[in-house]
């Protein structure tokens, strides 16, 4: 079997699966790997499209860093875990707020990249409005906010038992 696709369907799916993967608390490295590759991919294709349009570029200014700077800081877990060659020895301190903070960061190039008219996966979708909810970054539907509801103050390990929860429901009645 032969697998033809284009780098937006690799991220966009690379994407999906980390989300799937976070929201079934599985392995946080493999979570992170694969929304870094992800990463990569989406903000080469934002700045390829709409040069100097990119969340990270927004995120930069908001934070008053350079860009490449701000890139060095996102792409720290993820160059740790794919070399090697110039600290073997070297220990890596990984935390679910930067992968969750990554993770939106891709969901949000992505947004960028497709067409207004495209429905979002189920992933993506889920994610953004989890995200949004539980770090309050801006309102949130008063529908979704039903849903969310039981995340107020609420410990991690729950928020994101009820994030894969309503996940898997919309995967079952898709």
């Amino acid at each position: 079997m032969c697998l033809k696709l284009n780098k937006l369907e690799a991220a966009y799916r690379q994407l999906n699966t980390a989300i799937r993967l976070y929201f079934m608390d599985e392995d946080l490295i493999s979570v992170h790997t694969l929304a870094g590759a992800s990463h990569i991919i989406l903000h080469d294709l934002v700045e390829d499209k709409h040069p100097g349009k990119s969340w990270e570029k927004v995120a930069a200014e908001d934070n008053k860093i350079d860009l490449n700077e701000f890139l060095r800081i996102t792409r720290r877990a993820q160059n740790y875990l794919k070399h090697a060659k110039q600290d073997p020895n070297s220990v890596l301190t990984l935390n679910k707020t930067d992968t969750e903070h990554l993770l939106y960061l891709n969901t949000l190039n992505l947004c960028a990249l497709i067409d207004k008219s495209e429905t979002l996966s189920n992933e993506v979708s889920v994610f953004q409005s989890w995200f949004t909810y539980v770090y309050r970054y801006q309102d949130i539907e008063p529908c979704l906010a039903k849903c969310f509801k039981d995340l107020n103050d609420a410990p991690k390990d729950k928020q994101i038992k009820l994030g894969y929860q309503i996940l898997k429901e919309l995967n079952n009645n898709a």
